[in-house]
């Protein structure tokens, strides 16, 4: 399978374009209230030795993805189970994701049309991105990071007479508890998500580079989501942010600049929607690439078309309607999601450690 290369920026943008994603449309770690800055904090850091291990899984086997690395570890039998538990895994996750984009559009844009319209609209621009491969989704995403992180500093800055810090207070109310939820919540969406990056980031420019493309992604993204959701809360008070599916977009709506500058949320919802249509398209690849790994494939592109138009499907028939997805996500997707985003790495981490360590002892 050909390797393509990318450099740490365009890493960095890209895995940042992937956090902010669809978490942008929505405030992750409501568990937490009004202790939500908290809960934000608290996942970046707890996110540090997730974002460590695939940064070591690379250094130990340069040139490798995770799928590679598990049938280095485990053999031929074993390592193509937990590759099809990686691909099982990376197609559920695009299609959730791609629900929940849609709904989104939907929702704030064009409430008048069908859910499929928008679902096929979306899927055909991530089959076409996609099929460029990794070095022209992540050179778009370095083209589009700059504007995402201007539009989301003038949508907090520009939102700041609608503020009102008595929104946080009081910390610490109700204990514990409903932060440790938070936390839990908002380590898994979306920091944990970036699953997808050590099945497509196998070559990269240094050995050294994984380190500098995780970490630095996972403090800019955290800083971003950071300013989104801490605006959000201070605008609308917890019991607001709460109550609507999209309070990013909500708070937007409110922004008003003079008499005449107005209608802030269209270009805001513009530009969250684009960061979204990165994380699909970088989903998908991780899928196709999962499944050419299982299958023994030369070439994960051919499978592109198939694997989305089945996405299309699933994410359509999945649920409902948005309140339902929701219900699925806050009592099923925190705990289906854990053992693939949190268990399975560390398991191959551990093994691929004693794998290295065997092979150095062979060489000496």
């Amino acid at each position: 399978m050909n390797k393509e290369v990318i450099s740490d920026t365009q890493g960095i943008c890209l895995m940042t374009m992937f956090i902010v994603g669809t978490s942008s449309m929505q405030v992750s770690g409501l568990s937490s209230e009004q202790n939500l800055w908290i809960s934000i904090i608290m996942s970046i850091l707890i996110s540090m030795p997730i974002m460590f291990i695939y940064s070591r899984l690379y250094e130990l086997f340069p040139e490798r993805n995770i799928l590679e690395v598990a049938e280095i570890c485990f053999g031929k039998f074993i390592g193509k189970i937990l590759i099809g538990l990686f691909a099982f895994y990376m197609i559920k996750e695009t299609y959730e994701v791609l629900r929940n984009a849609s709904q989104f559009i939907t929702t704030v844009n064009f409430p008048e049309t069908p859910l499929i319209i928008i679902l096929i609209v979306i899927t055909l621009l991530c089959i076409f991105t996609t099929k460029q491969g990794l070095e022209v989704t992540s050179r778009f995403s370095k083209l589009f990071l700059p504007i995402l992180i201007m539009f989301i500093l003038f949508f907090s800055l520009s939102s700041i007479p609608n503020m009102d810090i008595n929104n946080i207070y009081p910390i610490f109310d109700d204990g514990l508890n409903p932060i440790i939820k938070g936390i839990f919540q908002t380590f898994l969406f979306p920091f944990t998500q970036i699953l997808s990056f050590p099945i497509i980031l196998s070559s990269l420019e240094r050995k050294k580079s994984s380190y500098n493309i995780y970490f630095t992604s996972l403090f800019l993204g955290g800083i971003l989501l950071f300013i989104l959701s801490v605006t959000s809360l201070l605008v609308l008070g917890i019991e607001s942010t709460t109550s609507v599916y999209h309070p990013t977009y909500l708070v937007a709506a409110r922004i008003r600049i003079g008499p005449y500058v107005q209608g802030i949320e269209i270009l805001i919802s513009t530009t969250l929607i684009l960061a979204a249509f990165i994380k699909i398209s970088v989903l998908l690849l991780s899928s196709c690439i999962a499944l050419a790994h299982l299958f023994n494939f030369e070439d994960y592109r051919f499978i592109i078309t198939p694997i989305a138009l089945l996405c299309i499907n699933l994410s359509y028939l999945m649920v409902d309607n948005i309140k339902e997805y929701w219900e699925w996500t806050d009592k099923v997707w925190y705990h289906f999601a854990f053992p693939f985003q949190i268990i399975l790495p560390i398991f191959i981490w551990f093994f691929a450690e004693i794998k290295h360590k065997h092979l150095e002892k062979r060489l000496l």
